[in-house]
């Protein structure tokens, strides 16, 4: 399957050791899946983005198997809306 690799520039790409929880690499997976082709930042981002719906937890830090779909959902939406917003400059 695909891993979320992230660029650091001249240091290379990193895959977060997220990947290593079943659950975690499960939500990754359907949100890869599903943003095809989009940043990995983004993806990144918006799997560590406070969620009002996880009392204010990131979507990573809470995914179980009861709730990955609704997660899966959750995050793919906020790639997908960053997309058509601005995008914020990133200092390197």
């Amino acid at each position: 399957g695909n891993l979320l690799a992230l660029n650091l520039g001249n240091r290379g790409q990193r895959v977060p050791d997220w990947h290593l929880d079943p659950v975690k690499h499960a939500l990754i997976q359907a949100v890869l899946k599903l943003t095809r082709g989009a940043d990995p930042w983004q993806i990144y981002h918006a799997l560590l983005q406070p969620r009002a719906m996880l009392r204010g937890r990131p979507a990573l830090d809470s995914v179980t198997a009861t709730n990955l779909d609704k997660l899966i959902m959750a995050v793919s939406t906020t790639v997908k809306e960053s997309e058509w917003s601005p995008q914020l400059v990133r200092s390197a």
